[in-house]
C-alpha cells in the first residue's frame, strides 16, 4: 500500500483493570476472559469508524468551504493562479479530492485520505475531454500538505506553499485523546455484552 497521510494506529495505555469475582459469576467471567480478542477486536474497529468518520466529514468540509483546520492558516493564493483556475483552493480545485476523502481499512489500520491509486484530474480542461495528470490524489494530498517550498529537486517550477489539513484537522476534532475516549466506551459496552 501507498504511505498514507495520517494512519489512526493502536493507542498506547489504554488497559482493562481487574475486579473482584464474586463465586457466581465464575463462568460469565470464564467466558468473558475467552472473548476479550473478539472483544478488543470489535471495540477498536468501531471506535476506529466513528472516529475516522468524523474526521473525514471534517476534513471534507474544510475542503469545501476552503478554511484551514483551527488552529492553521493557509497563504493566500497568487493572483495567477486565481486567474488560472478561477476556483478558490488548491484542496477543491476539481472536487475529486472531495469525493475521494473517506475512511479506509488497510491491513488492520484506518486512515482518513484519498483513494491511493486513484489519478489526479486535470483541473484544466483546454481540449474538452477528460485528462488525467501523472500524480495519483495521495501524491498531489501530500504536496498539498507539506508544500514544495525549498525543494531543489521540485518538478514544479513554482513554489507551492503547505496548507496542512489532515494532522490539524486530526488534532482539531480532539485527537487522540478523544479516539481513546471512543475505544474506552467501546470496551465498556462490549464488555458488558457478557456480564
Amino acid at each position: 500500500m501507498p504511505r498514507s497521510i495520517f494512519t489512526i494506529g493502536a493507542l498506547p495505555g489504554v488497559s482493562i483493570e481487574g475486579a473482584y469475582i464474586h463465586p457466581e459469576n465464575i463462568e460469565k467471567v470464564k467466558k468473558l476472559i475467552e472473548a476479550m480478542p473478539e472483544i478488543e477486536t470489535r471495540a477498536y474497529q468501531k471506535a476506529c469508524t466513528n472516529f475516522g468518520k468524523m474526521l473525514a466529514r471534517y476534513v471534507r468540509r474544510c475542503i469545501m468551504f476552503n478554511t484551514p483546520p483551527e488552529g492553521v492558516s493557509w497563504p493566500p493564493h497568487s493572483p495567477d493562479y486565481l486567474k488560472k483556475y478561477n476556483v478558490q483552493g488548491f484542496w477543491y480545485l476539481s472536487g475529486q479530492m472531495l469525493r475521494s476523502i473517506r475512511l479506509r481499512q488497510y491491513q488492520g489500520s484506518y486512515y482518513v485520505g484519498p483513494n491511493p491509486g486513484e489519478k489526479a484530474a486535470d483541473p484544466v480542461n483546454i481540449y474538452g475531454r477528460s485528462r488525467t495528470s501523472k500524480l495519483t490524489l495521495v501524491q498531489l494530498a501530500r504536496i498539498l500538505e507539506g508544500g514544495t517550498e525549498g525543494h531543489s529537486n521540485s518538478k514544479f517550477h513554482n513554489d507551492i506553499p503547505p496548507r496542512p489539513l489532515f494532522r490539524p484537522s486530526f488534532k482539531a476534532v480532539g485527537g487522540t485523546e478523544r479516539l481513546k475516549k471512543y475505544l474506552i466506551a467501546n470496551l465498556r459496552r462490549e464488555v458488558k455484552k457478557y456480564l
